[in-house]
């Protein structure tokens, strides 16, 4: 390898201790994955079942931002300064692999819940279900049985969650993380 790829400081640390490092980082990367993509998932719920307009913009589009944003910005740190890589490329395909996994997994997690949701009844308070020209489900279907409604429902609401995250993540983050961060 290039001496310039070498981490120079990691040398005295063997393939054992830096596998366990590795480990460590990935558990805590997982963990730290689960809550975002959960509070995600449930900021994308809560806009599209009971969504107030502006308020409800105000408070989701921060928190969802928000927790992409941890992700990208907590995985780097904990890459360099606790995994033990020998290698400047070995440590930047590691960082690449777990903000990837984490993007696929938080995206399949907010599209596959909307496919799941059963809009049997009209939430209290709402004038919509969130479509208000499809009949809700009768009583004990599932969408597990994939019946059109589901997918006609999943249409207006997963498929609009996949567009925000693919948008909003190109725009938002990806525009955040050019022209904010420190160089």
């Amino acid at each position: 390898p290039e001496p310039s790829d070498i981490i120079w400081g990691n040398l005295r640390f063997s393939k054992l201790v830096g596998v366990i490092a590795r480990v460590k980082t990935y558990v805590v990367v997982s963990l730290i994955s689960l809550v975002s993509s959960a509070l995600i998932v449930l900021a994308n719920i809560q806009t599209t079942i009971n969504s107030s307009g502006v308020v409800t913009t105000l408070w989701s589009t921060p928190l969802i931002i928000a927790s992409n944003v941890a992700i990208f910005i907590l995985v780097p740190q904990l890459n360099i300064n606790f995994d033990k890589h020998h290698y400047r490329s070995s440590q930047h395909l590691h960082m690449l692999i777990k903000m990837v996994v984490f993007q696929a997994f938080n995206t399949i997690c907010t599209c596959l819940v909307f496919l799941f949701l059963s809009w049997a009844s009209v939430p209290a308070g709402t004038l919509q279900c969130p479509l208000p020209w499809l009949d809700p489900l009768p009583e004990y279907a599932s969408c597990l049985d994939l019946h059109m409604r589901c997918v006609q429902h999943w249409y207006a609401t997963g498929a609009v969650a996949l567009l925000n995250s693919l948008v909003g993540d190109m725009t938002a983050i990806l525009g955040l993380i050019e022209f904010v961060r420190p160089d």
